[in-house]
């Protein structure tokens, strides 16, 4: 019986161990799954005693890491996505930044308006991905916004037609008036704007106004064939593109204008050099100067050989040799000031078999710019003299008429005085009778 009892006793301690300890080996089972990763490891809770609140304690505490895990992948997965666009937008916008560097340089660099607008037109289509860019400029009356540049083939026939959009109306139209960007999808309101023809496959527009010192002078249009094509980035670095583009046509408007004022002034300065020399001709004589082996003299006649002529037509210096067609050797420099002719150097050469060397025709074009200068300098200097005489004569008459206070003596100081001035001259001065004719 004692044997029997110590028997039960220790099968029923073993039974109690194995009872006790079957939970704790499968929630260190189950520890051990997670530790190496398995958050689904699940503990079984086989007791209501604090071996299973500790099972389900643990079986909360996974659930709980194996949402946030999720959470956390899914947040980095969307943070990646996020970091993606971004970078894809940078890289975009980055480009785009470059591109309007590479086409601002261009562009400042032309002087003349229509060969800027052709560069600029192609560029933003190519670079930007547009299948269509258009430039308007405003008329002169500031009520229409003209077509002057595009790219696409529509836009070449739009050209053509000499297409121009009234202020207000269209998207380009409202762009000029009120000098804002705008953006047309083709849904919406702005979906009958696209109702174009020549370009049918337009699904996105946007118009920047080009603003020159609060003034609109013209309006960039980029048209897309994708909806939703233009965010607010592509605005901001269009808006850059349209700021460098009115600067460069307003600058090569004032260079046009600079040039067309300059050429005037050229040609009434030329006009006035030509009449300048004109009076100093018929008021000195002077008609040229000849020097010989004998010596020299002064011309009393107009020397106009066909070597000389053909040097005034020509413009630029003829040399000429004892070839047939000439009986002796010549060399003609033409005088010229400022571009103007106003003499010219015939020089023979005593021997006929004589070869016109090279420095012997720079040193007389050397001698033919300096004489020009000097000829002008002695014309302005004899001009000078002949307005201070004539305005001592002048103040002298008026001094010597101002010093008479009667007017029978003011009359008679004044007509003597011009007869005086201009010999052999008849002199009449006559106050208007306002009761006659």
């Amino acid at each position: 019986m004692g044997l029997g009892a110590i028997l039960v006793a220790v099968l029923l301690a073993v039974f109690m161990t194995q009872y006790l300890a079957t939970p704790i080996v499968h929630l260190t089972r189950a520890a051990e799954e997670v530790t190496s990763g398995n958050l689904n490891a699940y503990a079984p809770v086989e007791t209501e005693d604090e071996i299973g609140a500790l099972a389900l304690s643990f079986n909360r505490m996974t659930s709980q890491l194996r949402d946030s895990l999720i959470n956390l992948e899914r947040r980095v997965a969307e943070r990646t996505t996020d970091l993606e666009i971004s970078r894809q937008q940078s890289e975009k916008r980055a480009s785009q930044l470059l591109a309007t560097g590479e086409i601002s340089k261009t562009i400042n660099s032309e002087q003349n308006l229509e060969t800027l607008l052709a560069l600029v037109a192609r560029p933003v289509s190519e670079r930007f991905g547009y299948y269509h860019t258009g430039i308007f400029l405003m008329d002169e009356t500031r009520q229409y916004a003209v077509l002057k540049s595009a790219n696409s083939e529509g836009g070449q026939i739009m050209l053509k037609r000499g297409h121009k959009l009234r202020l207000g109306e269209g998207i380009v139209g409202h762009v000029a008036r009120f000098g804002e960007p705008r953006i047309a999808l083709d849904v919406g309101a702005d979906a009958v704007f696209f109702n174009n023809p020549d370009l049918p496959n337009t699904r996105s527009e946007m118009a920047l106004p080009l603003n020159f010192l609060d003034t609109t002078i013209g309006v960039l249009d980029v048209q897309s064939e994708k909806p939703g094509a233009f965010t607010d980035d592509d605005t901001n670095t269009l808006k850059i593109l349209a700021d460098q583009i009115a600067i460069a046509i307003q600058n090569t408007r004032l260079l046009e204008q600079t040039q067309q004022t300059l050429g005037e002034l050229q040609a009434i300065y030329r006009q006035n050099l030509q009449e300048g020399w004109k009076i100093f001709n018929r008021e000195e004589g002077v008609v040229g100067y000849h020097q010989g082996l004998s010596g020299g003299r002064r011309l009393s006649e107009s020397v106009n050989t066909q070597e000389i002529q053909q040097t005034l037509n020509r413009g630029e210096t003829s040399v000429f040799h004892a070839d047939g067609k000439t009986d002796e050797p010549a060399l003609v420099v033409p005088i010229k000031l400022r571009g103007q002719i106003i003499g010219v150097i015939h020089i023979k050469s005593p021997s006929k078999d004589h070869m016109w060397t090279a420095n012997e025709i720079n040193l007389s074009e050397a001698v033919s710019e300096r004489l020009s200068l000097a000829l002008e300098n002695a014309r302005l200097l004899q001009e000078s003299r002949r307005q201070a005489i004539m305005e001592q004569t002048i103040s002298g008459i008026t001094g010597r008429i101002g010093s008479s206070i009667n007017l029978e003596n003011v009359l008679q100081t004044a007509v003597e005085e011009l007869g005086r001035t201009i010999p052999g001259s008849e002199v009449v001065i006559r106050i208007k009778d306002e009761s006659t004719e």
